[in-house]
């Protein structure tokens, strides 16, 4: 079996070999790195995170606003601005994808990044603050066009839970002066100050453990220095010393925002089931399916993207797992870890622009007017 695998990896090199470095093997290193330097997996990495932005940027981002503005006339104001708001999110994130570079090095407490900014000699908390700041702004955005899409499934299905008159009896605001504000921009007000203060937190928590000069002579550290880019080393395995309270911060505001989003996604699928029991009409129901879809297509692209390598990184950075998961596991959840990352990004991105075309084409064909999706 050794043999076999050492003969793929062989014949994999030789297939690559126009594309990977000269860099000697050190096949000294623990966890699976041997693998990728000798793969020179962390290159193609790299790579991807230059070349992917630069196509999101210059490609298809035009292309899904300009969808978006032709299709203006047909779509609620709310879901409009919902996706405007979540495509400037996304496009600052593709900024710093670019200028950072991040790889996960897994089961290291430890952030990699090789981007043109970590090359600068910038400080790590600087780094650190644009790479949470870019992170955090997709949050908030991607929040406000959920319950936008919320409301514009259930609106005609179960009226009696519009989002604003259940909140309202839910806190009994009955002063006059309350109620004229939007529920759903304070709701996008109070999330962006919960994710928010993980800026400062990162900010003045990512700072390298006491004993990290210590913690670099290891061979795994010594290799990835040796490539000219700048790690983030929190600590011992799984013994974050600083970053542990950051940590704790990103748990209580995902405790915080996680229930409403939650709630969105069972109600709508609740009304949905009523379209079988109240009297609809055909159309009604089926632009209700079209944009429950999207909604669901939307969400599940958000947890591939971004909340499972956030938290695969997090859970590492945490817990010491090096008992539970031996070199060549390590190696595939950090190649996943980056292929979810990476790629998923560029089909979320593709899959937003196709879902809010197909949404606003369909609307406009059922005769589905503005005044129908707004609350």
């Amino acid at each position: 079996m050794l043999f076999t695998c050492h003969k793929a990896l062989f014949l994999t090199r030789q297939f690559l070999q126009p594309y990977l470095g000269e860099m000697p093997v050190n096949y000294s290193l623990r966890y699976g790195f041997q693998y990728e330097q000798y793969l020179n997996s962390i290159g193609w990495a790299i790579n991807v995170q230059c070349y992917v932005p630069v196509i999101n940027l210059f490609l298809i981002h035009p292309v899904m606003i300009f969808v978006l503005y032709s299709n203006r006339p047909s779509m609620s104001r709310g879901i409009f601005w919902g996706y405007i708001l979540t495509e400037i999110g996304v496009i600052l994130f593709d900024v710093c994808t670019f200028f950072v570079r991040i790889y996960f090095i897994a089961p290291f407490a430890a952030i990699y990044c090789e981007g043109p900014i970590c090359r600068m000699g910038l400080q790590k908390s600087i780094i650190m603050t644009i790479l949470s700041i870019a992170i955090v702004t997709n949050i908030p955005c991607f929040i406000f066009l959920l319950v936008r899409m919320h409301q514009a499934i259930t609106a005609d299905l179960n009226p009696r839970w519009k989002f604003k008159e259940w909140f309202y009896r839910l806190l009994f605001f009955n002063n006059w002066s309350i109620q004229i504000l939007s529920t759903q921009y304070a709701l996008f007000a109070f999330v962006s100050v919960a994710v928010g203060l993980n800026v400062p937190g990162f900010a003045l928590f990512a700072k390298e453990s006491d004993d990290s000069l210590e913690l670099y002579k290891q061979p795994e550290l010594e290799w990835l220095l040796s490539r000219g880019g700048t790690i983030f080393l929190f600590g011992d395995y799984g013994k974050p010393q600083y970053f542990i309270y950051e940590l704790y911060v990103l748990g209580v505001t995902l405790i915080t925002v996680a229930p409403p989003v939650v709630f969105f996604f069972v109600q709508s699928m609740h009304s949905l089931r009523l379209t079988k029991k109240i009297a609809l009409s055909t159309k009604t129901q089926a632009m209700a399916q079209r944009m429950f879809q999207v909604f669901l297509w939307q969400m599940t692209g958000a947890f591939f993207c971004m909340i499972m390598p956030v938290s695969l990184l997090f859970i590492f950075i945490m817990f010491d797992l090096r008992w539970f998961v031996p070199d060549a596991p390590s190696t595939f959840l950090r190649f996943i870890c980056l292929t979810l990352k990476l790629i998923t990004e560029t089909m979320v991105r593709k899959l937003f622009g196709r879902t809010s075309f197909s949404m606003s084409s369909f609307v406009a064909s059922s005769g589905y007017t503005t005044s129908q999706a707004a609350t």
